[in-house]
């Protein structure tokens, strides 16, 4: 025990019935059943405990245990196993139990007397003598000799390249009974097998004979194999996303929005930010595709929609935000630090209706009708891209600028990039019109431009109208962050950037696999991958893409004008069509 949070947890082996399914030694039950008791004891204190129903309990699916090996099944017990993230960390303080059962005590005379639990008795040998013991490298037959020798003997990592194959013959020094652990990270779907073997048989005359244990030059290993499959968990991991997920829902007031932060002490509420807090659950959704997360956290995406929905007038846009000039109502409704927009908001909030607004809601309510989709409930679904749509046909009647731009506001000859960005994004602006509205703001400096912060969406609509190759200078933000010997991304442009290492500017991260690559979910949980690089000004890429199916393998090359593509797909993934609607 160590002082703080300790966890009582067992492993409980359900042997195959059978005789026939191995080692004969051990008794079998029809039921599978866990008894313990026991007494904790700390500074002249004691706690007993028992299990019982306060205990609770979850199936190891992926495990199974078999004696299919004919030599040797009734002397041993198989084992075949493949990771099961949900259990990953089930041993340890701090792990989710929430989808696990009470246990259920079983009834007087479920068992069969000769191995019912109150037959049992307390050992009356002491347990077997146990030490930790590192292995050694006998003989590398195919792979790193040296690397396998750091591992098993100074605890050094050891990367196996993708795809392939190492055999290795370790030694314990004695025979031993022995318990063997190894820890991986990534690699999932690979596939580990161990083989105990006493020595080296010499084959002969269809059969073996035992002669010089170590001699491996005429001898070979024979035994039972256990077989695992690694789960991989190291790679697609989403603890630290559910865990925001359900931090900003704790967050959720009475009027449907979110704090921009939580935990925290106080408000501090940035309406736009609760619709980002929509796109995110969007974002967990293609790439794990948990049904019960979306489940869960749909109800808050409803009531931060109903929020925008009642500052709907009569017009069809968004009212006017209150505290919209600036903070004020408990809200402040930052946009983005753009320059002459005072604390980030842009000026024509505090005028009336901002376009942003409505177009920001627009937004929300498109990822919300795939949430409500994915989930069964096409109503739904169906009501929120009506009223997207109603939102489109208000900023295109109301909002209408010139040269073909949306205004920021109804009637105000204010414009921002941001206005045409989310324009293109929600389909407001779509066609020659999108990518003229975004060619102009970017060839005009007077026209507000996205920061840092707003960089993900710029690109995304740029991509969309087939301007992605207009990012390469656009970098030149993160390079002037090289340039200054910084190691994360600012906050925010210009001389002053505000912090120095900001979430919003790690724009690299997304852009590099799912767009310059090119490889991004085209289904729910990775059912089907979308391989479609925006190529921009650059001529080659090549790289890995995690994903909670296993490793996607992409490259592609420009050359002459013409775009080659390669891809390698977990298996059990397929590869979507190419369109234009990625």
């Amino acid at each position: 025990m160590t002082e703080g949070i300790n966890v009582l947890a067992a492993m409980v082996l359900h042997y195959p019935q059978t005789v026939e399914g191995g080692n004969r030694s051990v008794w079998r039950m029809q039921h599978p059943a866990f008894a313990a008791a026991g007494q904790i004891e700390w500074e002249g204190d004691s706690l007993d405990w028992q299990t019982d129903e306060s205990w609770q309990a979850a199936p190891a699916k992926d495990i199974r245990m078999h004696g299919s090996c004919p030599d040797t099944s009734r002397l041993v017990i198989q084992e075949e196993a493949r990771g099961d993230a949900s259990l990953q960390g089930w041993r340890l303080p701090g792990y989710d139990a929430a989808g696990w059962q009470s246990a259920a005590v079983y009834p007087k005379g479920a068992f069969l007397p000769t191995v019912s639990p109150a037959f049992q008795r307390k050992r009356s040998i002491p347990f077997l003598f146990e030490e930790k013991r590192p292995l050694h490298v006998f003989r590398a037959v195919q792979g790193d000799a040296a690397g396998w020798a750091a591992l098993l003997e100074k605890s050094e990592p050891l990367t196996l390249p993708a795809h392939s194959e190492a055999v290795v013959e370790l030694a314990a020094g004695r025979l031993m009974t022995a318990y063997l652990t190894l820890r991986v990270q990534g690699g999932r779907g690979s596939v580990i097998q161990w083989m105990p073997a006493e020595g080296y048989v010499q084959p002969r005359d269809g059969g073996a004979s035992k002669g010089d244990r170590l001699d491996w030059q005429h001898g070979v290993l024979t035994g039972p194999t256990d077989r695992y499959e690694v789960g991989g968990f190291g790679a697609a991991d989403d603890r630290l996303a559910r865990q925001a997920i359900d931090s900003f829902a704790r967050s959720q007031r009475a009027d449907g929005l979110l704090n921009a932060c939580y935990p925290a002490y106080k408000p501090n509420v940035i309406p736009g930010f609760s619709i980002y807090y929509i796109l995110m659950l969007h974002d967990h959704m293609m790439y794990f595709g948990d049904k019960d997360l979306v489940e869960r956290y749909f109800p808050v995406a409803e009531r931060i929609l109903q929020f925008y929905e009642d500052l709907r007038e009569p017009d069809g846009l968004v009212g006017r935000m209150p505290g919209a000039g600036g903070f004020g109502g408990g809200y402040w409704c930052f946009v983005d630090w753009a320059k002459g927009w005072p604390v980030g908001v842009p000026p024509a909030a505090a005028c009336g209706p901002a376009a942003i607004d409505s177009l920001m809601y627009c937004l929300g309510l498109g990822a919300a009708a795939e949430l409500a989709e994915f989930v069964g409930r096409q109503d739904q679904a169906a009501a929120c891209r009506s009223r997207a749509e109603a939102l489109r046909c208000a900023v295109r009647s109301r909002c209408a600028g010139r040269d073909g731009l949306l205004q920021d506001g109804p009637g105000l000859e204010q414009y921002s990039q941001h206005v045409q960005v989310f324009g293109v994004l929600t389909g407001t602006l779509t066609g020659q019109k999108a990518r003229a509205a975004l060619e102009q703001t970017l060839d005009d400096p007077d026209i507000p431009q996205c920061t840092v912060a707003m960089g993900f969406y710029l690109f995304r609509a740029l991509e969309q109208c087939g301007l992605y190759h207009r990012t390469f200078r656009l970098w030149d933000k993160w390079r002037r962050m090289l340039d200054n010997h910084l190691t994360t991304c600012v906050e925010s442009d210009g001389s002053y950037t505000r912090s120095d290492c900001h979430g919003w500017g790690a724009l690299a991260l997304h852009e590099l696999p799912s767009a310059i690559l090119g490889v991004r979910p085209a289904k729910p949980g990775y059912a089907s991958a979308a391989f479609k690089p925006a190529a921009g000004a650059w001529t080659h890429a090549a790289g890995e893409v995690v994903t909670p199916r296993g490793i996607i393998r992409a490259q592609w090359d420009v050359a002459d004008g013409k775009l080659t593509k390669n891809i390698r797909l977990p298996e059990g993934m397929v590869l979507a069509e190419e369109t234009d609607d990625f």
